[in-house]
């Protein structure tokens, strides 16, 4: 599933912001909503960490480190072209 930048961004944001007493879901919640992003944004992006998580046997932090990776990647290769 191809994950917009802009929550892309939201999730990287998470995961370096987020708090220690905090579940990742809901600081991604906050992320996506302070970016003004939508509902529909935080479904897709959260069933997606989840299916990567539970396919990887990974954490969804994990798993949400994976999706940055991808994204920053592709940004690169976009920058070569």
């Amino acid at each position: 599933m191809e994950i917009k930048k802009e929550v892309a961004a939201a999730i990287e944001a998470t995961l370096n912001n987020r708090r220690k007493d905090e579940t990742f879901e809901r600081a991604l919640g906050k992320s996506i909503r302070k970016r003004r992003l939508s509902f529909s944004d935080y479904v897709a992006a959260i069933s997606e960490i989840r299916e990567r998580a539970k396919r990887g046997g990974v954490s969804l932090e994990e798993a949400a480190g994976e999706i940055v990776s991808e994204e920053a990647g592709k940004q690169g290769n976009d920058k070569k072209d």
